[in-house]
């Protein structure tokens, strides 16, 4: 602890300037439409596979609680507890656990994991 508690002082810094200004109405705004359009293909993933009865509010309520219960699990991409979480909540809104369980690894692959794809060729490539 002796270590990092020389540290604490600058990630306070950072924090506080990273909260004035333009700075958090930006992040902030980019944040909100980043997780609408994530909902939005879980959204149009739903309906692909002909389920019309949840709406994309509930999507998005949905999805995101999902994900933070896995970023508070502090496992990489939440994974476990993120796809748990969607299966539950799926089958709590009247969708098969079967069928939620299938949605899930499709949603997670075209969500999470082909931007993980990507980053490490985008790396491999950047070098």
């Amino acid at each position: 602890m002796k270590n990092f508690s020389s540290e604490l002082p600058k990630s306070f810094a950072v924090f506080k300037k990273s909260t004035r200004g333009k700075v958090l109405p930006i992040s902030l705004s980019l944040s909100i439409l980043f997780w609408c359009i994530d909902s939005l293909i879980v959204y149009l993933t739903l309906l692909a596979f002909d389920i019309d009865f949840i709406s994309y509010l509930n999507i998005i309520a949905i999805y995101t609680t999902a994900i933070v219960l896995g970023v508070i699990s502090f496992l990489p991409l939440g994974i476990g507890v993120v796809e748990g979480s969607l299966v539950g909540f799926f089958t709590m809104n009247g969708i098969e656990l079967s069928l939620a369980t299938a949605l899930v690894v499709f949603i997670r692959l075209f969500t999470r994991w082909i931007g993980v794809v990507f980053g490490f060729i985008a790396l491999k490539i950047l070098k």
